[in-house]
């Protein structure tokens, strides 16, 4: 009896995620297909991009910003601290785009991370009416910038966030990637705000409003919790699909992934153990015990446990519409689940263990960042 009301309260629970996930993704635009005619550029955009040891990706990433359509703009880059040949390649970039602007910064004062230190010093030297806060290793369409103003004027957003088309990778990080995607959006769907590093495109004022970076000095979610701000602040906020305009080249393998989370999830836990162990608990019940259950000796738990993976079966068919995946590989969902949680632990111990958050060759204690985050 305890098995079929677990097994009834795990299909409830997903079904009723299912749908939420559903509703909200079918209002995610792919703005290529929503994307007005074409804007008279009279309204400046600033492109800020935060560097700290890119010269692998960074030249491609300028030179689609620089073939861009819409021509009233500006791309600022900024060198956070790096120690590869990021900034002799800025350098050398300047002289073919002199209108490629540079900051380089030496030194991280003290109650910033990295990142979104150099991303407010990149608004602070910009002019821009609008802000388009991006990651170093994009490719942008020619006519993402374009596109994106307009679909934003047309819907009267306040910001606009995008998720990039992610391509390549081996089969393992693909595998992961699409459970990830399913989970990502659903989240973003249930937070009711979003926010996305890669594309985080708003006005000046509303960015203003919302705190800046300064607000979320120490957040290593900070795509996320600026979305919250604005979203907070009563600004009007949309999260699309980038297909046909942004991509990226996220991570090439699963151990890539593993190693990349690791910043980020606990700090997703408010960094705290019994949020984590709850986590736990729900994608245990959720995600692996259903494959499991299907077999069990009993009518009714089985059949419930089968009705859990024909939603599953539903959920990968129509999330391969918007990430490109065959369906089958929902049977990988109680690996990836497993692997998730490896991720989410690897990342609560590694933090605890340095007694911080280590990023971009940077730690910042624990107590500081959760020192923050209460203010």
């Amino acid at each position: 009896m305890i098995t079929i009301i677990f097994s009834s309260i795990v299909l409830l629970i997903v079904g009723t995620i299912c749908i939420q996930w559903y509703k909200g993704i079918r209002n995610m635009p792919f703005i290529t297909q929503k994307a007005t005619d074409s804007l008279s550029p009279n309204e400046t955009v600033s492109v800020i991009i935060a560097a700290k040891d890119e010269e692998k990706d960074l030249a491609s990433t300028i030179r689609s910003l620089m073939n861009q359509s819409y021509s009233n703009m500006e791309v600022i880059v900024v060198n956070d601290r790096s120690v590869d040949g990021t900034g002799r390649l800025l350098d050398q970039l300047s002289s073919a785009f002199p209108s490629l602007h540079m900051i380089h910064i030496k030194e991280l004062p003290t109650g910033w991370l990295g990142k979104n230190h150099a991303l407010y010093k990149g608004y602070k030297a910009s002019s821009g009416q609008w802000l388009l806060f991006a990651d170093a290793d994009i490719t942008f369409h020619e006519r993402a910038v374009e596109r994106s103003i307009s679909y934003a004027k047309a819907a009267n957003l306040d910001h606009l966030a995008l998720l990039p088309e992610n391509k390549g990778g081996s089969f393992f990080y693909r595998m992961f990637y699409i459970f990830w995607s399913i989970i990502g959006v659903w989240n973003f769907i249930a937070a009711g705000h979003a926010g996305v590093g890669a594309f985080n495109f708003m006005k000046r004022e509303v960015y203003k409003k919302a705190g800046t970076h300064k607000a979320i000095a120490l957040r290593p979610d900070d795509d996320m919790k600026l979305g919250k701000t604005i979203v907070d602040g009563g600004f009007n906020q949309k999260l699309g699909f980038g297909n046909g305009v942004i991509s990226i080249q996220w991570y090439d393998t699963l151990r890539e992934m593993v190693r990349g989370l690791e910043k980020n999830l606990f700090a997703f836990m408010q960094y705290r153990i019994s949020i984590v162990i709850a986590a736990t608990l729900g994608i245990l019940s959720f995600h692996v015990s259903p494959f499991f259950l299907v077999f069990y000796p009993s009518f009714w738990v089985s059949t419930l446990s089968a009705y859990v993976l024909l939603i599953y079966v539903f959920m990968y068919v129509k999330n391969k519409r918007y990430f490109s995946h065959p369906w089958w590989l929902v049977v990988t969902v109680p690996l990836c689940a497993l692997i998730f949680l490896y991720c989410l632990w690897r990342s609560m111990w590694k933090t605890y263990r340095r007694g911080g958050v280590e990023w971009r060759g940077t730690t910042y204690g624990l107590d500081e960042l959760k020192g923050r985050k209460r203010e």
